[in-house]
Order: C-alpha cells, then sequence, then structure tokens
C-alpha cells in the first residue's frame, strides 16, 4: 500500500442520482438496490396542499414490522471494517508545515518547489487537492500575479507602454485560463479557489450580465487605478495648505514648508530696518530663518488657519494650527472663553495671534437665546435642586418650620434632592406641611398633595392615583381611580404652569440660567465639510464622486463620528469606501468593518473593488460563518492587514464583545437599578413602580448568569481583540430599536424592550469610541428616523454619548427633559368600555438647539438637496385613483358604527370587539370586502379591479415597440398563505393574466424563499423576464434592485410608517433605472379610511422632513403616534363628516371638565 502521489478524480456511483420505476429520482444505490427500501416512494401533497409535491416511503402492508424489514435490510449489507493504526509519524508526512514567506500573502495559495501551499500567518501549510483543482489554482495564482503587477504599476503611475504590455500579458493568461477552466466566477473555480483571501480580486477581473455571460473587466483595457501624485512644489500658500489636508489630514507646517517656498523678502526688509541694516548686510541662522520662512507662511495664510490655544506648545511652533472651518466651528462659545484668557496673558507671546482669535470667534457666536424662547419643564437636571426647593416654598407658602435648615450638625425640613446616579428626584420630609390648604386644595388633593404631584413632575412622571382594592385572603389589587387621578393632573398642569412663570421672573435667575443655557445647549456652529481638494488615490479614474459625496467623505475624515443620513441614490456606499480606504491611507484607522444586509454582502464587495481595484479586502461568505470555520475566519480578521473586512449583520453580531465589558455593564445597570430602588423603598414609593423595577433588576441579573455559561462557547477571539478600530453600518436604521430605560411609566414612543443585536451594537460602539476619542463610526441610513423622535436619541447613543454626557445628558430621561415633553389626554379605551389616561411622548421643544447637537454628526441629504440622476416623477406628484364603495362597503361602514357605539356604550365583551380589531377590519375592507368576508361581492369599481387595469394599461404602454417595461405592486396585507379563503396576490395575479399578461411574467416575492431565489427573481425583473412583482415593504423594500425597467409602482394598502413609503418608493426612483419617469400610484376607497391613513403617514413624513433638514417653523412641534382609531374618526370617515371628529373632541373636553368640576365640588363642600 502507497500513498498516492495525489487524489484521484473518480466518483463514485454512489454520489448519482437514479430514478425508480414509477420515474422518481432517488439516489442511484437505492434505484439500483430496491430491496434496501422499506417501502416504495410516491409522490404525496397531503400535508403542504396541492401545489406541494414531496416524495415519501410508503409500505401499503398492514402487517409491516419495521424492526424485521430493517434487520433483512441490514443483512444484505456485505462489508468488511478493518483496524487502523495509524503510524506516529504520518501526521508530519502528510501535514508539511514550513516558515512562510514574506513577498506571500496571508491566506493564500501559493507554490514552492512545485508544490502547493498555503500560507496562514507565519507557516505555510502544504496542501493536497485533486491534480485538476491544483492546475486550476496553479493558473490563478499566476494570473493573480501579473494582476497585482499591474495594481502596483498603476500605482507606481506607469507610462501608457507599461500598462499596455502588462495588460496583453494578462490577455493572454486570462484567455488560456477560461479556454481550459471556464471563468473564473464558475463554480468548480470558486470551489477550487474560495480559501484564497485574492479571489473577490479575481473575480473582479470579470463582468458578469443578467444573462450569465461574462465578459472581461476595464482593467484589461483601461487605466482603473488613479496613481498617486507626488507632489514636490507648490507655487500659494492656500495651495500648500491644500496639499496638506488631503496628504495628512490636517494643518502641517513643515511640509507645507518642503513643498512652498514664502517670499521673505519684505520680512528681511523689517529685520534690517530695525537693525540699522540693509537686507543684503542681514544674515540668519538656520534656526532664524526657519522662523522667518514659518512666520511669513502663517501671515499669507492669516484667517485660513488658526493656532489653537488648547493644542498650542510654546516648544513646538509646528504644532496646534487648524483650519479656519474647523477652529471657528463645534463648541465656539467655549472656545472664545479659552481664547479670552490667553489673549490677556501678557507673558505670553501668542499673546496678540489669540486675540486675532478672539476677533474670529467672536464674528460666528450663535446668536443669543432669551429667556423666552427657552423652554424649561420641571425635571429639567441643569435647575439647581434649591431653585426648585424655593419655587415650591413660595408656590405652597410652605411655613419657615418645614422649609429646609442645613447645618454641619443636621439637616431638617422640606429639601429637594437629585441622585446623581440614577438620576431620581426625591423630596425628602415633604409629609411636614402636606396637610395646608395650598398642598391639599389649590395645587394638591386630598388624596395626593402638592408635594407629591411636584416629587412625580420632578421625575417627568404624570401622576396616577389608585385604589387598593381587597380580593380577600389577604390579597388586594390596585386600580385607577379616574375623576382622582384627572384632578390631580390638572393640579399638575397648574404647577408646570406657574413654574414657567417663576422661574424667569427673578432678573438674577433668570441671567443665570439663560447663561447657562446658552453655554451649554446654544453653543454650536456647525462645521461646513469641503472635501473638494481631496485627490483619492488609488480609486478608477473612471468614476467621479459627486461633490455631496466628496463633502461626506472630508466629515468622516476630518469631524469623527458621522451618521449619513442620505436619502435613496445619493451614493452611500461609495462614500463609506472611499472614507475607508482615505482614512487607512492617513493613519486615521488601521483596520475597517463595513457591516451590510446579507443580500448585499456580494454587490458591496464587487462594487468596492471596481471603486478601488487595488483595494485588499476579506469577505465574509455563509460558509466562513459555519460553526467549524468561524473561529478560523475570525482569526483572519485579526492577524490579517486589510483595508475592509465585509460583513452582513447577523455575522457582525456573532463576533462576541469580551464578557468584560458584558459584564461591567451589566452590573452597572444592576448598581443603578439596585440603588434606586433602595431610594424607593426608604421613602416608602409607589409599589408598583418598585416592583417594575425589581423585575428589571431580576432580567438584568438573569443575563449576567446566562453570560457566563455561554461565554466563550466558541472560544472565539473578542472584537476588542481583533484590532479592529473603525466600523461602517449600511442601513443602520435596523438597529434601533435600543433598549430606552426611562422612569416615565407606560408612555407612548418609549420602549424599555431592545434587540439583542442593538444591545451588541451599542457595546461595541462605546468601545470604539473611548479608543478612538470620538471617532471611527459611520451609521449609513435614509431613514435614521422613521417613526418617532424618540430614535434620534438613540442615533445620538451610539455616535455621540460623550457630547450628551458634557452636556449632563446621562440618561434619556436628562434627554427628554430638555427635548421633550409627555402629553396626556383623556380618550376612549381600545375597547369603548371607558375613558382613559393616554400619555404619549410627542411633544417636541428647544427644537433649533437639538437639531444643532445632532447635526454635529449628522450629514443629512434628502432628495430636494441633491440633482440625482434618477427619473422623475411623472406628473410631479402621485397619482391617486379613487374607487366608489359598493353597497356591502357601506353596509360594513355603519356597521363598524354601531358596532362603535356598541363598544362604546360597555355593551360588549372586550375580548370579543375592540377598537383596535375595527381598526384592523377597516383597513382590509378599504383594500376589499373579501379580505373580511370571502362571499362579498367583487365590486368591479374596486380598488382591486383599478389596480390591475392600471397594470394592464402600464403594461401595454411599457412594452410597446420593442421596449421593456416593469411594475411593482405593493401590499402588507391580503398576502399568500394556504389559508387564506381569499389574498390580493392572488387575486391581482388571476385579474392580470385575464387581461392577457402571461402568468410566467408575473411573480410574488414571497416565492422567493432563499437568497439564491432571491437574487435570481431580481436578475429577472432587471432582464425584463419578469414584468409584474408583487410584494410586501419588508420582502421588497430595502435591498431591492430592480429598477432597470421600472415604469410604475402601485401603493395597494398605505403603510404606517413614513420610511416604509420611502424604501417602497426607492426601488423605482433611483439611479441605475433607464427610464426618464415613473408613476407612482395611490389607491384609496371612499368613504373607508384609505384617506384617513393617507393624511396620517403624509403629516408624520412632514414632521420629519421639517425636523430632519432644519426647516421647522417654530421651536416646538408635535409629533403623530397613532395606530388604532378612535370612535369619534370612526364616525366621522364612515359618514363622511368631519366636523363629527371635532365634535366628538369638543364632547371628551366636556365630559373631562365634568369631571373636573365634580371633583372641585366634593372637596369644597364635602
Amino acid at each position: 500500500m502507497q500513498k498516492r502521489e495525489r487524489k484521484i478524480d473518480i466518483e463514485p456511483d454512489w454520489v448519482h442520482l437514479g430514478v425508480t420505476e414509477n420515474g422518481i429520482a432517488v439516489n442511484s444505490y437505492f434505484a439500483e438496490h430496491p430491496e434496501m427500501m422499506l417501502g416504495a416512494m410516491e409522490c404525496d401533497t397531503r400535508i403542504y396542499g396541492q401545489d406541494s409535491r414531496y416524495t415519501v416511503c410508503v409500505n401499503d402492508d398492514e402487517n409491516f414490522n419495521m424492526y424485521e424489514a430493517l434487520n433483512k435490510a441490514i443483512s444484505n449489507i456485505k462489508a468488511q471494517m478493518t483496524d487502523f493504526e495509524r503510524a506516529a509519524d504520518e501526521a508530519e508526512q502528510t501535514e508539511e508545515v514550513i516558515p512562510a514567506d514574506p513577498d506571500v500573502r496571508n491566506y493564500t495559495y501559493t507554490f514552492f518547489e512545485g508544490k502547493l501551499y498555503y500560507r496562514e500567518n507565519s507557516e505555510m501549510v502544504r496542501k493536497e487537492v485533486s491534480q485538476t483543482a491544483e492546475e486550476r489554482i496553479r493558473s490563478l495564482d499566476e494570473i493573480r500575479q501579473i494582476t497585482r503587477e499591474l495594481i502596483d504599476i498603476q500605482m507606481d503611475g506607469c507610462s501608457e507602454e507599461e500598462l499596455s504590455d502588462k495588460q496583453r500579458l494578462l490577455n493572454v493568461k486570462y484567455d488560456a485560463f477560461v479556454k481550459q477552466y471556464g471563468a473564473i466566477t464558475s463554480k468548480a473555480n470558486r470551489i477550487a479557489f474560495r480559501d484564497d483571501s485574492d479571489y473577490p480580486l479575481l473575480c473582479s477581473l470579470e463582468e458578469v450580465n443578467e444573462d450569465g455571460e461574462v465578459k472581461k473587466a476595464d482593467m484589461f483595457y483601461k487605466q482603473t487605478i488613479k496613481a498617486k501624485t507626488v507632489i514636490d512644489r507648490v507655487e500659494t500658500a492656500v495651495e500648500a495648505l491644500n496639499v496638506s489636508v488631503n496628504e495628512f489630514g490636517y494643518v502641517n507646517l513643515a511640509y507645507m514648508l518642503s513643498i512652498y517656498e514664502p517670499d521673505i523678502t519684505n520680512a528681511k526688509e523689517e529685520l534690517a530696518e530695525k537693525s540699522g541694516q540693509t537686507a543684503d548686510e542681514i544674515t540668519l541662522s538656520d534656526d532664524a530663518l526657519a522662523e522667518l520662512r514659518r512666520a511669513v507662511l502663517v501671515e499669507e495664510l492669516d484667517g485660513l488657519i488658526f493656532l489653537n490655544p488648547d493644542r498650542y506648545n510654546e516648544n513646538n511652533p509646528d504644532i496646534g494650527w487648524e483650519t479656519a472651518d474647523e477652529y471657528l466651528s463645534g463648541n465656539v462659545r467655549d472656545k472664545l472663553r479659552v481664547a479670552k484668557a490667553m489673549a490677556a496673558d501678557t507673558d505670553n507671546p501668542q499673546a496678540e495671534r489669540f486675540a486675532g482669535n478672539v476677533a474670529a470667534l467672536e464674528k460666528v457666536q450663535p446668536e443669543w437665546i432669551e429667556a423666552s424662547d427657552i423652554d424649561v419643564k420641571i425635571g429639567t437636571t441643569w435647575i439647581e435642586p434649591l431653585d426648585y426647593e424655593q419655587f415650591i416654598y413660595e408656590l405652597l407658602n410652605t411655613p419657615r418650620r418645614a422649609r429646609a435648615v442645613r447645618s454641619q450638625f443636621y439637616n431638617t425640613g422640606i429639601q429637594v434632592h437629585l441622585n446623581k446616579m440614577s438620576m431620581e428626584w426625591f423630596i425628602e420630609n415633604k409629609s411636614m406641611d402636606k396637610h395646608s390648604v395650598a398642598a391639599t386644595k389649590t395645587y394638591g388633593t386630598s388624596r395626593m398633595d402638592a408635594y407629591s404631584i411636584f416629587e412625580d413632575t420632578l421625575n417627568l412622571k404624570t401622576v396616577t392615583v389608585r385604589d387598593r382594592i381587597d380580593d380577600g385572603d389577604g390579597k388586594y389589587h390596585y386600580e385607577v381611580n379616574k375623576n382622582e387621578t384627572m384632578l390631580a393632573r390638572e393640579k399638575q398642569n397648574m404647577i408646570k404652569e406657574k413654574f414657567k412663570e417663576w422661574l424667569f421672573s427673578e432678573p438674577e435667575r433668570r441671567q443665570k440660567y439663560v447663561e447657562y443655557y446658552n453655554e451649554t445647549f446654544n453653543n454650536i456652529r456647525l462645521r461646513e465639510y469641503d472635501g473638494s481638494h481631496l485627490q483619492f488615490p488609488g480609486m478608477n479614474p473612471a468614476i467621479e464622486l459627486k461633490p455631496h459625496q466628496k463633502n461626506a467623505v472630508a466629515r468622516i475624515l476630518l469631524g469623527g463620528n458621522t451618521l449619513l443620513a442620505h436619502c435613496v441614490g445619493a451614493g452611500k456606499s461609495f462614500e463609506m469606501m472611499a472614507a475607508c480606504m482615505e482614512q487607512k491611507r492617513l493613519g486615521l484607522a488601521n483596520k475597517t468593518i463595513m457591516v451590510v444586509p446579507k443580500p448585499l454582502i456580494g454587490q458591496t464587495a464587487s462594487e468596492f473593488l471596481r471603486l478601488y481595484p487595488s483595494a485588499n479586502i476579506l469577505v465574509a461568505t455563509e460558509r466562513d460563518f459555519e460553526k467549524s470555520r468561524r473561529k478560523q475566519f475570525v482569526s483572519r480578521i485579526a492577524t490579517g492587514d486589510y483595508d475592509c473586512i465585509i460583513m452582513s449583520h447577523s455575522q457582525f453580531e456573532k463576533i462576541p464583545i469580551s464578557a468584560e465589558r458584558k459584564e461591567r455593564m451589566l452590573n452597572e445597570q444592576i448598581d443603578e437599578i439596585s440603588y434606586a430602588i433602595d431610594e424607593m423603598k426608604e421613602r416608602n414609593g409607589e409599589r408598583w413602580t418598585v416592583k417594575q423595577m425589581e423585575s428589571q433588576k431580576k432580567k438584568l441579573e438573569e443575563q449576567l448568569k446566562s453570560l457566563s455559561d455561554e461565554s466563550r462557547k466558541d472560544d472565539l477571539i473578542t472584537f476588542e481583540e481583533l484590532g479592529v478600530d473603525s466600523i461602517m453600518v449600511d442601513e443602520a436604521h435596523n438597529f434601533k430599536n435600543l433598549a430606552i430605560f426611562s422612569k416615565m411609566n407606560n408612555v407612548s414612543g418609549i420602549s424599555s424592550s431592545g434587540a439583542k443585536k442593538s444591545t451588541d451594537m451599542q457595546l461595541k460602539c462605546q468601545y470604539l469610541s473611548e479608543i478612538n476619542d470620538g471617532r471611527g463610526i459611520v451609521f449609513a441610513t435614509g431613514t435614521p428616523i422613521s417613526n418617532t423622535m424618540c430614535e434620534m436619541y438613540v442615533m445620538q447613543l451610539y455616535l455621540q454619548k460623550a457630547a450628551l454626557e458634557e452636556m449632563g445628558i446621562y440618561h434619556f430621561d436628562s434627554w427628554a427633559a430638555n427635548f421633550g415633553e409627555v402629553t396626556t389626554a383623556l380618550e376612549l379605551t381600545v375597547e369603548g368600555s371607558g375613558f382613559r389616561f393616554k400619555s404619549r411622548f410627542n411633544k417636541f421643544t428647544n427644537l433649533p438647539e437639538l437639531m444643532n447637537i445632532f447635526r454635529e454628526v449628522a450629514d443629512v441629504q434628502t432628495a430636494d438637496m441633491l440633482d440625482l440622476d434618477v427619473p422623475a416623477l411623472r406628473g410631479g406628484k402621485p397619482i391617486i385613483v379613487e374607487s366608489e364603495p359598493d353597497w356591502y362597503v357601506k353596509q360594513v361602514m355603519e356597521d363598524f358604527v354601531v358596532r362603535a357605539e356598541r363598544i362604546r356604550g360597555g355593551g360588549v365583551d372586550p375580548s370579543v370587539d375592540n377598537f383596535l380589531k375595527i381598526t384592523h377590519e377597516a383597513r382590509l375592507l378599504g383594500t376589499d370586502a373579501r379580505l373580511i368576508d370571502k362571499d362579498a361581492p367583487n365590486n368591479p369599481d374596486g380598488k382591486l379591479n383599478k389596480v390591475a387595469e392600471n397594470v394592464w394599461k402600464e403594461y401595454e404602454k411599457g412594452n410597446a415597440n420593442g421596449h421593456i417595461g416593469c411594475q411593482l405592486i405593493f401590499s402588507d396585507i391580503g398576502t399568500p398563505g394556504p389559508d387564506k379563503d381569499f389574498t390580493i396576490y392572488d387575486y391581482l395575479k388571476e385579474t392580470l393574466i385575464q387581461y392577457g399578461i402571461p402568468a410566467e411574467e408575473i411573480a410574488f416575492i414571497h416565492d422567493a424563499k432563499t437568497d439564491a431565489q432571491r437574487d435570481a427573481l431580481f436578475k429577472e425583473m432587471r432582464t425584463g423576464k419578469k414584468k409584474v412583482l408583487i410584494g410586501s415593504t419588508d420582502k421588497c423594500g430595502t435591498g431591492v434592485n430592480v429598477q432597470t425597467h421600472l415604469v410604475a409602482m402601485h401603493h395597494v394598502d398605505c403603510p404606517w410608517k413614513p420610511s416604509s413609503i420611502e424604501q417602497r418608493e426607492g426601488r423605482g426612483i433611483r439611479q441605475g433605472n433607464e427610464n426618464e419617469e415613473v408613476a407612482i400610484y395611490r389607491y384609496v376607497t371612499k368613504g373607508t379610511f384609505d384617506a384617513y391613513n393617507w393624511s396620517l403617514v403624509e403629516n408624520k413624513q412632514r414632521f420629519i422632513s421639517q425636523v430632519m433638514t432644519s426647516k421647522a417653523v417654530s421651536r416646538s412641534c408635535e409629533d403623530i403616534d397613532e395606530a388604532t382609531l378612535s370612535y369619534a374618526e370612526i364616525k366621522a370617515v364612515a359618514t363622511g363628516n368631519p366636523l363629527i371628529k371635532e365634535k366628538m373632541e369638543i364632547d371628551n373636553d366636556v365630559q373631562r371638565l365634568k369631571l373636573l368640576k365634580a371633583s372641585y365640588d366634593n372637596q369644597r363642600y364635602g
């Protein structure tokens, strides 16, 4: 027995398929040995329905005995097993290892003495593969060597002749390879070479069109890399400054003086005049001459560069210089304060220069905001506790005996305190004056005194009065007392209004807080980033970034953490790629991970190499993150020197943050909650609040325990050990579900539950911000705020946590106290059984300052701001298609009113019917009554028939005269499913087929179950093989590139979120669409809730757009947060009379006032 030189390419028969007598495909072994099947193969459809065929092994013998049949089949096996003892030295013979060749890239194949090796860090391991595979690898290795040489000579600025010679050689090698082995991107070549880090580079040599045809990429014929231009001489100081910023990212005076010679003639003459000599007679030492040249250069750049006193070093005059756009931006009030102090220091040799700084900074100070424009709420943490104390004393006329007395021996009296750890306010000794008239009648109630109301208000809570209900057996529960609660909340509102009047009424106090607000929150001048000077060495010269893209890259390089809040089609991917390469070149980052949605990994890699053909990238495949290979791949990240590592959102989450960091975070949260619980118990705080906090603490403790159990399951290298110092996250809105911890309970718009992937992202962002001093993180999304303004806080937490903390904002509640407000309204319950208090975090104040802080990291670019090469919207606006309701729809709408009145009157069990159920059914009815009742009539003038009619018209028009016209139909309701009597998708498909559209040209997105099937479907849409694609927002939104021939998009329903509409319409109105215009249809059934829903979403979009573009017309605004129709809305829409809604709202107010009057009378006469 001799060891073969190589593996033999012989496949045994049992790896192939065979066919049974009744035509069912099975493994060839079983086709040849039917005795080894315990039955007969048959097709069946019983489980999944008529459209699903699968094979089963059936035995119809009633006396069938599985045990006997199995033993009989096993006895047919004739095989021999021989014990084998491995030789002790065989491992060395089969796995030869040699020291790594430094010229061989890590994780690539190479040949040494004719044998195949694979480099892994400091070693090269012998690899044994089949002869065919080895020959493929050898040829690919040769192509790789030539490609690398071609890249290198372009980077060095080769001549056209050198380029042509190398390209000719590449063509010869490539043509020979393809003739023998096929395209580089073919399956066999991919399997052979996929473990080589340069495989993505070789794939970039080929362009594969939608029909699968392969052609050579530009590298075979054109110059694809912009050579780095070495500038050794410039003519002006401004040119020297631009080159310095491009080469280093900052003002480097020494370098600028090496490429620019300032004219020192006048300076020498001035020196000579002072010394009584002529300019020719004066002699300068080398140091003096260097100082003179530097001084002249700085003078020539006066107003363009400034010496930052915070970075000034008197021993090194080259350090501390900044461009004007950098120095005269950011916290300019703080910079002015420092500059004034330095200018006033007469002993400082640069005092005169700093006086110039003062003059420049004074011109860019933000306009001072007066007290009348500042909204300060009770609970704002920068109002001193003593002032809160003074307010409550004056408001309630607190007697002297109950007021605070503080000395070194004892403290007594009513005192206001803030727990700096939990940011919880509490009033000590508040019971000392709780029975006064002011505390129990004027500003409080008999059930809740004014001091308690004020304490809840300090903690941003809407007061609630609960009654304890005895359940017997020593058990009890609490119920909200609506009358007492309403009265207490009215008192709370009175206290809030009185505080606003009081705070700025006293001149000294007004000056103190107006000054604090302006110095802390109104201190920012936004920097305008100019990327026009950037040269982008190594970038494909055929690709020219647009001005807004260059500016975005400059922002990332010069400004730190960045949110690219750019609309669909603005080119966010190229911005991140260019920034990634530039920050590596400038030394701002060593290793970057680009995190993208899973379907976009391949596209991102190919686009990266198209933009930067010389880039050294590592692309994560599904195979790399299989459990058996994950450890090896993560090790490659840690040990490799890559320009960029590209992976999916889910793969990024699988790289663990260190257990120590997780433990630290969890322990901090547990300590914080424990401290707050102890305080609440000491002060006899609300039992239910303590209970909630203890529940939250228990969850955190369970997480901490499970952390020690699950940590290092894979024994993976942790994120901190990878050497990664930069991440770029595409479609970052997928990480907005971050838990927000707040003292505010049951408030719509605030979620205390978060996604695990968001917590993981937060920990990684905190780590990067710590090691990079506020840089290293880039988020990109077209919808940073998709549904609620709280999402802005989440983005700030990821990207500018340190900046918030500098302003004293350590928790969401601090942020909310400064910029938001909870509004509470009395309304019917969803079940309609009575009134409820609905609290919403939906009012926002001090908006200009909030947006200025946000815009320090957010680069906002909307479609209105950019001149993108995208098709126009036909007619300039969506086409509204109205359908008349038939008698059945009108009847159901009337039934809704009857049901709503019954619900409102409490005449129905909430589990049977409620407003939430009516809301859902109303959405279905507006689309098609058959979604509620399969036997409902088909309205010829109904919405779906209008959709089909318009799709057919667009089909005929778009596909006339040899053109290709494709369409998207969106609907989140009526999606296909096996147990549904009626679906929108099936009905539309059947109707379109009747019109004349071939069935094979219509597709459902839901039929594409895997990534490969989705890619194939999208390809068919881009080539026009499919003409109509019907899908939901989730499945047909982000990452769906089918725009090539899109002529129309149809909204069958109205989604809840504006971002969903933007994602839908962004599929067609984007770059790459070959049409000049695209039609957008919105379908509305009259007399239903369609128009109302569209109005809600449009108003919400208008609000978000105003905020994002800083076009807000006032300093405050109200968000819209509705998902359930009220009784008033149901009746108003059903009757077509909008005044009914207004009447119902007035009725609600009357109800509230009646309750208040009754409570007042009870207190007055009771």
